[in-house]
């Protein structure tokens, strides 16, 4: 099993590139112990949009590994893209978001798995499948692991969520 050094998730897909190259006032408090813990980055892609979809319990499983690795990843949390729900004065489904980041702070995989299926991501929106990215991003972490780090803002037409855990075996 992999070394995991830092999990972090991000609704924002350009978050961590930014946040840990940004300098002076910009920079966030957390972006040096991120770039220290993390470097380098290596790209892995799932596959959230175009069929055959992987079900989301494969993505809540590990692989074998002996390197120490960190996770970045980018999701989304109900998003609609395309249709009026795209431009309301929240995202499309604010109960799903706060769901979602709940499950996702605590960690609280059983429960995940127990609402979101393929066919029920479409409900909260027709792009939320990136929610399986964070599902992803939990089973990385381990099953009830809470998060270091939660943050999230709603803004007119989304959620927009972020997520950091460090293991303690990596500490």
């Amino acid at each position: 099993m992999a070394t995991v050094t830092a999990v972090i998730a991000s609704t924002h897909h350009r978050f961590y590139y930014r946040a840990s190259t940004a300098t002076g006032e910009d920079r966030p408090p957390f972006a040096d112990e991120w770039a220290a813990k993390i470097e380098p980055i290596v790209p892995i892609y799932t596959n959230i949009f175009a069929p055959p979809l992987p079900r989301p319990k494969r993505l809540v499983e590990a692989w074998p590994s002996e390197d120490r690795v960190a996770i970045i990843g980018t999701g989304h949390l109900s998003l609609e893209l395309g249709s009026p729900r795209q431009f309301g004065s929240h995202g499309p489904d604010p109960e799903f978001d706060r769901k979602a980041v709940e499950w996702i702070a605590s960690g609280d995989i059983a429960s995940a798995l127990a609402e979101v299926s393929l066919e029920s991501l479409w409900l909260p929106g027709n792009a939320t499948h990136g929610f399986m990215d964070f599902m992803l991003m939990m089973g990385v972490a381990g099953e009830n692991a809470s998060a270091n780090h939660v943050d999230s803002l709603d803004l007119f037409h989304t959620m927009e969520a972020y997520f950091t855990w460090y293991p303690k075996e990596a500490s």
